[in-house]
């Protein structure tokens, strides 16, 4: 989907042993860029993949990686100094949500709502200042207003 300069991947180093460690894109190389162009063709076609991690990892134990590699990619955006915009704050909300839908996959209601305490910590420790300007996200005033239910819904369903 994207074409990045190679510069951006100096001393990115991928999480070894874990699942979802491209998540360093979104989160880190994606935001060190200076220029970021679209073009409106489609340039590839997207092949799914039955033994990929995106399907194969559905309902296994190790999805909760997703939890450390965020926590862990979050920590590292820190030390690198990179920006905390609107874009940002999107992406930890989105990050959030796709967290939620990976672990939900355990069917293991413990599971889910252990996620929605570190999505309350993450939202407390890396968003402060992003709240306002995220207005009427669903996910974040469920995780605001401690509604774990409307949160599980609106993660699961896309909202």
């Amino acid at each position: 989907m994207k074409v990045y300069k190679s510069s951006l991947w100096l001393a990115i180093k991928f999480p070894e042993k874990y699942w979802f460690e491209d998540t360093v894109c979104h989160l880190i190389v994606y935001p060190k860029a200076n220029r970021v162009y679209s073009i409106q063709r489609a340039v590839y076609a997207y092949r799914s993949n039955a033994s990929g991690i995106s399907l194969s990892s559905i309902g296994k134990p190790k999805v909760v990686d997703t939890l450390w590699i965020t926590l862990q990619l979050l920590e590292d955006r820190k030390k690198l100094n990179l920006p905390e915009n609107d874009e940002y704050f999107r992406s930890v909300i989105g990050q959030i949500k796709m967290n939620a839908q990976r672990i939900s996959s355990l069917k293991n209601k413990k599971a889910d709502m252990a996620n929605f305490e570190i999505s309350k910590q993450i939202v407390n420790q890396y968003c402060e200042r992003g709240i306002e300007r995220l207005g009427k996200d669903i996910i974040l005033q469920s995780i605001l207003s401690n509604d774990f239910n409307s949160f599980y819904w609106a993660c699961i369903y896309g909202l």
